[in-house]
């Protein structure tokens, strides 16, 4: 009895012990060897998380900062490639391959793969992650929302909110001058958002704790395997069929968003904000609870059919999540930078006052074209871009000119954001922040593909335009009447959060204010 347990025994060992032989086998020679078949130059992969190396996984780096460290071993080569867990990734340096990829070529890289799953995640149904043609359908549909025309409509709203952020500040300048400028922005942001996203002030200026901004910070808290996956692992997660934002999140942005809408719809009210423009798209009648009933192969019907309440409110949420933490995080950076180097900060408030003091003050043309604002704010995006790199996914089989290389259609590709402008051959002393980098005379001297925050071509940032109109009047109203400085409680440098594929500052920022 005990002789025939024992060979059962040794036979189930055997038999596991080939499977794991045979499953190492298959990672080492067949799937981690992929860049070595193809002859490109790559990161030596470990043969279980391929590239993801120990300090993402003990938080000392970002999903950001680790493709950008393999940049700059790889910089001087054209691309290089790299495995995120077991997909491989083609990661691209040669900035006219950059063009052809993001403009000239784009029709054969014009998915992101990024996790889309409207059934399991209804706000990942939105223009950021959508695929093909429901992302050029919708992209044509929202692109009118956001010219210069409508964004004037939409200024007074900031503009209203800019005052309450110094009533605040003053407030509490009367108790302290030192304070946390990076919640502070937070909340100024979220209520700008919340003001033309949906239509109503949440003040989280007055009430930082209230049930939007809660909701909103969990829109982006992903945690950083759930970010990772959702940008190079789309294919894990439809898979075993998870979800990137929580189902608090999902409901709570689509209530809000359906409750805005019947009580617009039922009192018959009309504003001038971004969610009444949407609302001349979507059927209101065909609740968030209903898929569309649409011929998907009538490029016509795709083209001509609105969209129902879910898809509506899936851009929403899109336009409050992305512009909460990519325009708060830059105004947040730049004021650090700016307590850093008082110079450059005491340059831009000379420009800020003669605008303040004109007739006209800062009205949307003023505060869109200040100069040497504008330069300091593009610096602060070359320094700490919102998004750290751009991903694209090749839709169709694509020869790289000059090359042996053949891209397959399912490849993911990504530009490292972060690496090229922080590379010391386009920028020197890259650390340093320097705005006049992005003066007339110097943005002639580079390719316009060596500074990609808002990324470029047909997938450019839509929301590029607010958001830059955001974090500028944002600079411009505490500038006109604050001076920054570092304390004691401000952490240099500010590091960044893994919480999120974004460049988010991790530490509180304390600095020290002085009314001017």
């Amino acid at each position: 009895m005990l002789l025939n347990i024992w060979q059962i025994l040794c036979i189930k060992t055997l038999w596991i012990s080939i499977a794991i032989a045979g499953v190492y086998l298959y990672l080492k020679f067949v799937l981690f060897n992929y860049w070595s078949r193809k002859k490109v130059p790559h990161v030596p992969p470990n043969i279980v998380l391929g590239n993801i190396n120990k300090n993402f996984l003990l938080d000392k780096i970002t999903i950001g900062e680790l493709v950008r460290q393999h940049y700059d071993k790889f910089r001087k080569e054209k691309y290089f490639g790299i495995y995120i867990f077991h997909n491989p990734i083609l990661v691209i340096n040669d900035l006219e391959l950059i063009r052809l990829i993001l403009v000239k070529d784009f029709p054969y890289f014009y998915d992101r793969g990024i996790h889309s799953n409207v059934d399991v995640d209804p706000m990942s149904f939105n223009l950021f992650r959508l695929p093909g043609e429901r992302w050029k359908n919708l992209r044509t549909k929202l692109t009118p929302i956001f010219t210069s025309g409508k964004l004037k409509q939409l200024y007074p709203l900031l503009y209203e909110v800019s005052h309450e952020f110094v009533d605040i500040c003053d407030k509490i300048l009367e108790v302290t001058d030192v304070i946390d400028m990076k919640d502070l922005v937070e909340r100024f942001i979220t209520d700008c958002i919340s003001n033309v996203a949906f239509g109503f002030n949440c003040n989280s200026l007055k009430d930082p704790n209230n049930e939007f901004r809660n909701n909103g910070k969990s829109g982006t808290d992903l945690g950083k395997y759930s970010a990772t996956l959702s940008i190079f692992g789309s294919n894990i997660l439809n898979f075993l069929r998870l979800r990137v934002f929580s189902s608090n999140v999902n409901k709570f942005f689509i209530r809000i968003f359906e409750d805005v809408v019947n009580h617009r719809v039922k009192s018959k009210i009309v504003r001038n904000d971004f969610i009444n423009l949407l609302m001349d798209l979507t059927d209101h009648k065909q609740g968030s609870d209903k898929a569309p009933i649409v011929n998907k192969s009538d490029p016509a019907e795709m083209k001509n059919r609105k969209l129902n309440m879910l898809e509506a409110a899936a851009q929403v949420f899109v336009f409050f999540i992305a512009g909460f933490e990519t325009t708060s995080t830059t105004v947040t950076y730049c004021l650090h930078e700016l307590a850093k180097y008082p110079e450059v900060q005491e340059k831009l408030q000379e420009e800020i006052d003669e605008v303040a003091n004109s007739p006209e003050g800062f009205n949307y043309d003023n505060i869109m074209n200040m100069k040497y604002l504008d330069m300091t704010f593009n610096e602060t995006l070359r320094k700490h871009p919102p998004v750290p790199f751009v991903n694209r996914l090749c839709t169709k089989d694509y020869q790289i000119p000059g090359t042996d290389l053949r891209i397959p259609k399912g490849m993911r590709l990504a530009i490292s954001v972060s690496g090229l402008q922080r590379d010391p051959d386009i920028y020197p002393e890259p650390e340093k922040f320097e705005p006049l980098r992005f003066s007339k005379e110097n943005l002639a001297q580079r390719s316009a593909y060596c500074f990609l925050p808002f990324g470029e071509g047909p997938r450019i940032c839509i929301a590029k335009r607010i958001a830059l109109m955001q974090g500028k009047l944002a600079l411009a109203t505490l500038l006109s009447k604050y001076t920054f400085s570092i304390c004691d409680e401000t952490p240099v440098p500010l590091e960044y959060s893994n919480r999120t594929f974004l460049t988010v500052a991790e530490k509180d920022l304390y600095l020290k204010l002085t009314k001017r």
